[in-house]
């Protein structure tokens, strides 16, 4: 019934990890400027802020887009060996 959410899940998990890291980032330049206008005394929090988050998030991001290419490559692969295993049957005459 609900298939189709699961299909090409590898590239739906690394466009989530896109998509994270760049909301993230924004975030986090937000959230400084934010703190910086409501009180001037946290210039270098902000500035911090402004470098560290969005690098942060970028690293933070790795992992996921990782799982996520992992997860596409095994299903390539999966669809391979299916295709080498029907051309098999195909060879030896054999059927389930």
């Amino acid at each position: 019934m609900l298939n189709w959410l699961y299909n090409l899940i590898g590239r739906k998990v690394q466009m989530f990890a896109k998509v994270s890291m760049i909301l993230g980032s924004v975030a986090c330049v937000i959230c400084a400027v934010v703190l910086l206008v409501l009180n001037p005394e946290f210039l270098p929090i902000s500035v911090l802020m402004i470098l560290i988050g969005p690098v942060c998030c970028w690293l933070s991001s790795f992992m996921l887009y990782a799982f996520g290419k992992i997860a596409e490559c095994n299903e390539a692969q999966c669809e391979i060996l299916l295709e080498q295993l029907a051309e098999l049957k195909k060879l030896t005459g054999k059927e389930d």
